[in-house]
């Protein structure tokens, strides 16, 4: 059974902004990046614990986990999987290369 995928609003402004800063150098890869967003976030949804577990202290995210997309690994989608309601409940898209102690602390 597939699990529902929902969509943070700031996943939301995340994906609209690298979008945007990707768009200024070059429209194909930007495309590209959205397509391969889709499809990585819709795996999630076929396979909700794919992803890596990450720990953080911030005990609200207790079972967050990341999950690459596609071609641009070093973008990581965050999430968390709700066994109960069925559903991936995706939170960030961050560039893994951050301080993510800092962001998810």
């Amino acid at each position: 059974m597939n699990f529902s995928i929902e969509r943070s609003e700031q996943f939301l402004r995340d994906a609209e902004e690298l979008f945007v800063f990707l768009a200024e150098e070059d429209i194909d890869i930007a495309l590209r990046f959205m397509s391969s967003l889709e499809s990585s976030s819709m795996l999630l949804g076929k396979h909700p614990i794919i992803g890596s577990p990450r720990d953080f202290t911030n005990k609200a995210l207790h079972g967050l986990r990341s999950w690459p997309v596609k071609g641009f690994e070093s973008y990581r989608i965050f999430y968390l999987v709700e066994e109960k309601l069925k559903r991936v409940r995706i939170l960030r898209l961050i560039d893994s290369r951050r301080d993510l102690a800092a962001i998810f602390n």
